[in-house]
């Protein structure tokens, strides 16, 4: 079935065409790129909202827009100083609602580590100076003291992996954004002063197919008769903080129930999460998860940090992000286990390629590289197996136990 449409397109009349150029996709279909802006002002700090009302669209992707003033406020000079973080670190969590259906809500984290590891290094190259690139103070410096400069954040979302339809008003879309105060975005390095740094405006981008008014009508006669599903990861966050003086530390995942695909965490110091420091992780010795029954369900051992990040990270990413801790051009210190046999496949369309079902009970057991010489927080993003009903009047999210 093609994601555009649920009936086969029409053979092109006259032409003999091979069958690698044969398509399924309706030759009358337009695919656009809507901008839309913000339903509130935003601003550091602040809370905004944008809405999504288009009818009749299937979503593919959705990225937030940000036009900033320079950065102001400071006095002295300072070699790349004043910077902003990559706009991936400029909020708290954003709510993606369907019908005023919370149905996931997005970490900045977890944002920027889907992004580094799901993009092959090109497209991963675009998003990241899109965002201000992480590993560029230089370009980040310029993009924050350029008044009218833009910043773009791609949204990993459900949307790429189901490309839902939006048919009535109770299929609309609203995303909650929920800012980072502008103290724990702005590097100042030895400069003095308050910074201060407007959103002039905030815009939401997506790319879309407009569906024809024959594929419109059969569909929402079919969700009449039955709801239709569509199959996504839903993002489960849980944090701990680990005191200082210890070795090792056994971390209950209780917040983490349902059918588990992929599982990352990343430990930072707990002073040190905002700023510069939010995108650079902690080194650890080795990692392993237990069962609910205290088994060792990651291999039956502990797995080393090199065989984390090096070879497992080639079976789990696209991209070379996790190398980068050895070349020594970031701290990409993000672990993973993931229970899918292909995490790639799994985020692209939402395909069930097994999981793992935790039950709340399961324990992350952590090594360190030595006594810990101050708090640390580790932060654990889960992603589990969920899907979306969709009715022509309702839409549901629905937990996959079985």
């Amino acid at each position: 079935m093609s994601r555009y449409s649920s009936a086969p397109s029409k053979e092109m009349r006259g032409l003999n065409i091979s069958n690698n150029q044969h398509s399924n996709v309706p030759r009358n279909l337009r695919h656009e790129i809507l901008t839309i802006p913000s339903t509130s002002q935003f601003a550091f700090g602040g809370y905004g909202i944008l809405d999504f009302k288009e009818k009749n669209v299937r979503v593919h992707e959705l990225i937030l827009a940000f036009n900033t003033s320079a950065v102001s406020g400071l006095t002295g000079s300072v070699t790349n100083y004043p910077n902003l973080n990559p706009a991936f670190h400029w909020f708290t969590r954003i709510e993606l609602c369907l019908n005023n259906v919370v149905v996931d809500t997005l970490y900045p984290d977890a944002q920027f580590i889907l992004n580094q590891l799901f993009y092959d290094d090109e497209d991963r190259t675009l998003n990241n100076y899109s965002a201000g690139h992480y590993s560029s103070l230089p370009q980040r410096n310029i993009l924050s003291t350029t008044a009218g400069s833009n910043w773009y954040v791609n949204l990993k979302t459900f949307f790429q992996q189901t490309h839902l339809p939006i048919l009535t008003q109770n299929h609309e879309l609203q995303i909650r954004v929920y800012m980072q105060p502008l103290s724990n975005v702005c590097n100042q390095s030895t400069l003095t002063g308050t910074p201060v740094c407007t959103i002039n405006s905030a815009q939401l981008i997506a790319r879309v197919t407009r569906l024809d008014a024959n594929t419109v009508s059969e569909t929402l006669t079919q969700i009449s008769k039955a709801p239709r599903h569509y199959l996504f990861y839903e993002t489960r966050y849980a944090t701990f903080t680990v005191q200082s003086g210890v070795t090792s530390t056994t971390l209950v995942l209780t917040p983490i129930v349902g059918n588990v695909g992929m599982l990352y965490f990343v430990v930072r110091p707990s002073a040190s999460l905002t700023g510069n420091n939010a995108f650079s992780f902690t080194a650890i010795n080795n990692f392993a998860i237990l069962g609910a029954d205290g088994s060792n369900i990651c291999g039956g051992t502990s797995i080393p940090s090199s065989l984390n990040l090096l070879q497992m990270g080639k079976w789990w990413a696209k991209s070379s992000y996790l190398s980068e801790s050895f070349a020594g051009t970031s701290n990409s210190y993000v672990y993973a286990y993931c229970f899918s046999a292909d995490p790639v496949l799994s985020f692209d369309s939402g395909a069930h390629y097994t999981v793992r079902k935790f039950v709340g009970a399961e324990q992350l057991q952590i090594q360190f590289t030595g006594s810990l010489a101050s708090n640390v927080q580790i932060d654990v993003y889960a992603y589990l197996e969920s899907a979306i009903e969709q009715g022509p009047t309702t839409i549901k999210k629905l937990a996959i136990q079985s």
